[in-house]
């Protein structure tokens, strides 16, 4: 289980490995954060992931491009972060802690 941290500089893919901090592509169990002024747009690609975690003051935006499962927990502090660019499903399979 790791904790990859949004760092792309340019619009990219969430399967980029040199996308996140530390450098890797996030999968099931895995933690992922957006954080700080980064104000590039994640296309987010990726099946799965634990737990996604927008933070104030990141000035990016998520663009979910498949559905996914986000399997515990989803934390947004920051509005209009989200941006989906087709209908996607964003499934809970475990005990999940969200807030927005």
């Amino acid at each position: 289980m790791t904790t990859y941290t949004w760092s792309a500089s340019a619009n990219g893919n969430a399967n980029v490995a040199g996308n996140w901090t530390p450098n890797g592509v996030p999968t099931a169990g895995d933690t992922v954060q957006f954080v700080g002024n980064v104000p590039h747009e994640c296309t987010w690609n990726i099946a799965e992931v634990s737990i996604m975690v927008i933070e104030t003051g990141f000035t990016g935006s998520v663009k979910f491009a498949t559905n996914c499962i986000i399997a515990t927990g989803l934390s947004i502090n920051e509005e209009r972060r989200i941006n989906p660019s087709a209908p996607v499903s964003i499934t809970f399979n475990g005990t999940p802690a969200y807030h927005s």
